[in-house]
């Protein structure tokens, strides 16, 4: 809009009157389309704002999701790291789940074992810790004897 009527004026000042009248229309077309262009310019920024917020909301979800995954992989790796770091008496199951029994008494199902149950792909369903209910533990004195196997 400046430049046009930047030209008109040279234009006319030069005396070339047909050339300043052309670009003198073309400053008050850019003038009247101002109006429509500033409020498109609004809509852009409050859409752009609106992108930038979704953004920002859907990256905290995204790094929340991933710190929990972080999370369960080093559950999975630690209990992984247990059972191969004992004796371990593996049995399979007719659901396609294994138990494994690790750190017991005397053999890897003895008293105060670890037990631990992986679903068919690996992922831990179950698990509890080895010498919980060893002999000399409070949680040994509260099992009745006859639940001690």
């Amino acid at each position: 809009m400046k430049d046009s009527y930047e030209r008109a004026s040279q234009s006319f000042e030069n005396g070339d009157h047909s050339s300043a009248s052309f670009y003198s229309q073309q400053g008050r077309s850019a003038k009247e389309q101002m109006p429509d262009l500033v409020k498109e310019r609004r809509d852009l920024i409050d859409e752009l704002k609106e992108a930038r917020e979704n953004h920002q909301r859907i990256r905290d979800k995204y790094r929340s999701q991933k710190s929990d995954f972080e999370e369960a992989k080093k559950h999975f790796h630690d209990c992984l790291e247990k059972i191969r770091s004992a004796p371990v008496l593996v049995k399979a199951r007719k659901d396609g789940n294994t138990d494994n029994f690790f750190g017991g008494e005397g053999r890897p199902d003895g008293p105060g074992h670890g037990h631990i149950v992986l679903d068919r792909f690996g992922n831990p369903v179950y698990e509890r810790e080895a010498g919980k209910y060893m002999p000399g533990t409070e949680r040994w004195e509260r099992v009745s004897k006859d639940d001690r196997r």
